[in-house]
Formats: C-alpha cells, structure tokens, sequence
C-alpha cells in the first residue's frame, strides 16, 4: 500500500463520515425546532388556559360587587324616605293627629330598615343610622330638644358614610350656609 493509496482511504473515510455528521446536526436541528415548537405550544395552551380561568374569576367578582353596589344603592334609597315622612308628619301634625299611630308605622319601618342595615352596610353608616333613631326618638321622648341643626349635623354624618361606603367621595358633606 502506497502512501497515496492511505491518504486517498483517509480522504473518503473522513468524507463519509463528515456529510454524515452533517446529515446527523441537521436531523437534530430540525427534530429540536419540532419538539421546541411542541413544548410551545404546549406552555401556551396551559397559559392560555389559566388566563381563562382568570377572566371567568375576575368576571365573576365583578359581577359579585355590581350587584352588591346596586343592593346597597336601592337599600340606602329605602332607608331615607321614612325618616324624612317622619320628620314632616310630625312637623305639620296638626291638634287631634294621632302621633302614636305615626310612631307605630314608622317604628314598623325602622325595624325592617334597622335590620336590612345591619346585615348589608358596613358598620359606620349603621351606627350613624342609629344615632339619627335615637337622637328622633330622644326628642319625642322630652330627653332632648329638637333642633334641626343637630339633626342636620347627624343627617350628614350618615350620608358621608354612605357615601365612602359606596365609593362616591372621600370628602365630607359639610352645611357651610346659614339656614
């Protein structure tokens, strides 16, 4: 054997086995795109599934706080009017109306309102309720003098409550006029 003939068996062993590496990176190359773009889709279809979920929670949480907010809205609406109906019966009650009958309708209300109050608003704009209860009933009791500004003063204090309860404003209802 020649040593040209070695170098030329050399040659094509290494020819053969070079294209063949070749051939090998390349398969490999191809086979990681398409497991790569496997495990992909994969991870992808996981997130977008959590994502799901996640908008179908938060949706649900809205929808929970909307109808918690429009009940409380319509609650606080009720909770007004028979306070105000009050006030004005007793105020244009003329000699020979009977006050004790006023009182039985309005203390029916008071204790279905009393008690929608203590289940739904936050504890503030139920206390604030209370003392606008107590302060009324004081009054026809002959323990206090009525007074509007004092009912006014109580009167606001309650609808700030609600009004932080409900989110509308930070700020405090103040009369800053001389009626």
């Amino acid at each position: 054997m020649h040593l040209t003939e070695l170098a030329e068996i050399v040659a094509s062993v290494l020819v053969s086995l070079g294209g063949g590496g070749a051939i090998v990176l390349g398969l490999s190359n191809w086979l990681g795109k398409i497991w790569a773009e496997r495990l992909m889709e994969k991870e992808k279809a996981r997130y977008q599934k959590e994502l799901e979920n996640f908008k179908a929670q938060l949706n649900r949480e809205n929808d929970r706080t909307g109808q918690t907010l429009r009940e409380k809205l319509a609650l606080y609406k009720d909770a007004i009017p028979p306070v105000v109906d009050f006030i004005m019966a007793l105020s244009n009650a003329t000699p020979g109306v009977n006050v004790a009958m006023l009182l039985i309708e309005f203390e029916k209300e008071r204790l279905a309102t009393t008690a929608l109050l203590g289940m739904f608003a936050p504890l503030p704009v139920f206390e604030a309720y209370n003392e606008i209860i107590d302060y009324l009933f004081d009054c026809l009791e002959g323990k206090r003098t009525n007074e509007f500004a004092e009912f006014r003063r109580l009167a606001l204090r309650m609808l700030n409550e609600i009004r932080r309860d409900i989110g509308v404003s930070e700020e405090e209802l103040v009369y800053r006029v001389h009626r």
